[in-house]
């Protein structure tokens, strides 16, 4: 079933696999919401959306959220945004090893993106105005482009074909469960003879060696 062209304030379906086309969940106060359990929304607008608790698949395409992305609810996995627009930031996506990750594809995200400690997350292609990343973010970023690039913490992240303006701070991940042969490259300024490329060589580990120099 379609829902189509409505406008809804505070909007919770925890399991029916509807698909919600050009709607929107707002308020003047930008206390809209939308909680999904299940299906698919596209083209709409939401103020707050959350997965419900144990979601295994929901697709959100081309849909703009007005506030952050903050998901601490556990056992939440296959959440894809495709082609979304995140005025604010991007940090809890509530997901965890044993589960799909969260993916963001040919997303913008205007804010600040953080990840959170130990919650996997993959970011393909888009466009971030600041990545600034938590200690043990297990985070993706492939083929991403921005504005700033940092971390604090312990290092969880791989980076693969991404161009960011300004780099703060780079390194080969020492955390995080990557298959061997996973692979990340280096941002940042680059001098002659520096490692451009490197290689996991521990499956389930993060051991990352280099693979090709300039």
């Amino acid at each position: 079933s379609t829902v189509d062209n409505s406008v809804f304030y505070k909007f919770y379906n925890y399991s029916y696999p509807y698909k919600y086309t050009s709607c929107h969940f707002v308020s003047s106060r930008s206390d809209g919401t939308l909680v999904l359990g299940a299906g698919s929304v596209d083209n709409c607008e939401i103020d707050t959306f959350l997965p419900a608790y144990g979601t295994t698949s929901i697709v959100l395409m081309k849909t703009i959220f007005n506030n952050d992305y903050n998901n601490s609810r556990s056992g939440v996995g296959g959440v894809l945004f495709d082609s979304c627009t995140f005025k604010k930031d991007v940090m809890q996506t509530g997901t965890t090893e044993a589960r799909q990750p969260t993916k963001l594809r040919d997303c913008l995200i205007l804010g600040r993106l953080t990840g959170y400690y130990q919650q996997r997350l993959i970011v393909e292609g888009g466009y971030i105005e600041d990545v600034s990343l938590a200690s043990h973010a297990y985070v993706t970023l492939d083929g991403v482009k921005g504005g700033s690039f940092g971390y604090t913490g312990d290092r969880a992240y791989v980076t693969r074909n991404c161009r960011f303006s300004s780099v703060s701070g780079w390194a080969t991940p020492v955390f995080g469960n990557y298959p061997a042969g996973e692979r990340t490259h280096r941002m940042g300024m680059i001098s002659t003879g520096d490692v451009v490329e490197y290689i996991n060589t521990q499956d389930n580990g993060a051991v990352f060696k280099p693979l090709l120099n300039i």
